[in-house]
């Protein structure tokens, strides 16, 4: 049975690697239905066509750093934390940009990133001082 630690580094991993479908959903539920009501003027004719190669552009990162992330916590789940003053900083990093961001979803009173930007850093955070 793993311990404390082990478990929220378990945990943390999880939301982690199962973020992306959820934003890709997302992106078909929202994000184009949203772009498509851009006019088609002048004046937007630029950020239109450029929203969407954005937001991929951000989803495309989003699945790296949440894969990276994912493996880095289960490789400190089964080996004890981390083991450099820069993997730390990783964790701290992702608890101060995944509470930046949370912010923002968390007014538009979209919960579901929460897992993510919030609880899966936290409890990376949690297991660091528990060890």
């Amino acid at each position: 049975m793993p311990d404390l630690p082990s478990t929220l580094y378990y945990a943390s991993s999880f939301l982690c690697a199962v973020t992306i479908p959820k934003h890709i959903l997302v992106e078909f539920k929202h994000v184009y239905k949203t772009i498509a009501q851009i006019p088609s003027s002048p004046e937007y004719a630029c950020g239109k066509p450029v929203a969407p190669t954005g937001w991929n552009f951000g989803v495309g990162i989003l699945a790296f750093s949440s894969r990276l992330l994912a493996l880095m916590n289960l490789k400190w789940a089964t080996r004890g934390g981390p083991s450099s003053w820069e993997e730390i900083g990783v964790i701290y990093t992702y608890l101060g940009t995944g509470a930046v961001m949370g912010c923002r979803y968390f007014r538009i009173n979209m919960y579901s990133p929460l897992g993510i930007l919030w609880a899966a850093p936290l409890m990376s955070t949690i297991a660091i001082h528990l060890q």
